[in-house]
């Protein structure tokens, strides 16, 4: 009798350490997950120079990570053309509903994906001269959003730098990505530069295969 209750015992002890080992490896894996927001314009978005909205590389970020099971949330509401750093400083600083939202989403978020500064230097191309006061009036605008980001989250920020295109030239491309470099040590971001990428652009947009490409480089970089 005394054998069948220890036997007994034991299998329940077995039992009950399997759960406990099961339940933390559950939680370590929950844990490790990634909860990504995308932040940007019509670049973040996949629009195209074809006037039509196609992949971006927050799209392959999405599917890279959801299919092999890491991601835990995503969101990209806020990554749409036409978007601006002050559109965006506006929804974090109104005292709306959308204000919480918005403020959550950057709260819960463990990485933060940023791409402002391209689609603007390029409309203002078409209309004016770029000047360095352009340039520099974008960069203190990331100032600002980067601190209000690290006011209410911890994320660890990835940021696109500008790239080559027919609208802005290659001088200026540069002066904007030493610029927001320059914000680097004050903010520790990953920088993902992607100007060799780029060789020449036609439109302001950039294809599909240069998004695959630029996501893996976030893959790598994180």
């Amino acid at each position: 009798m005394g054998d069948i209750l220890r036997r007994k015992y034991k299998l329940l002890f077995i039992i009950f350490i399997s759960i406990i080992i099961t339940f933390l490896i559950y939680i370590s894996l929950k844990d490790n997950k990634l909860s990504i927001t995308a932040l940007g314009d019509g670049i973040s978005s996949g629009y195209t120079n074809n006037k039509i909205d196609g992949i971006s590389y927050n799209d392959y970020l999405y599917e890279y990570f959801n299919n092999r099971r890491l991601l835990k949330y995503y969101n990209n509401d806020y990554s749409y053309k036409d978007n601006t750093i002050d559109k965006l400083l506006n929804d974090i600083n109104n005292n709306s509903k959308k204000d919480d939202y918005i403020l959550h989403i950057l709260n819960k978020s463990n990485i933060i994906i940023i791409n402002f500064g391209m689609e603007e230097l390029s409309k203002i191309s078409i209309v004016d001269d770029i000047s360095l006061n352009d340039i520099r009036n974008i960069i203190y605008k990331y100032d600002l959003l980067l601190n209000k980001i690290q006011e209410v989250s911890d994320a660890k920020i990835v940021i696109i730098s500008a790239y080559n295109n027919k609208y802005v030239s290659k001088g200026y491309i540069i002066a904007f990505n030493n610029e927001l470099l320059n914000l680097k040590n004050k903010y520790n971001f990953i920088f993902i530069n992607i100007i060799d990428l780029v060789t020449y652009n036609s439109g302001m947009y950039i294809d599909h295969l240069i998004h695959k490409k630029i996501a893996n480089m976030i893959i790598n970089s994180i």
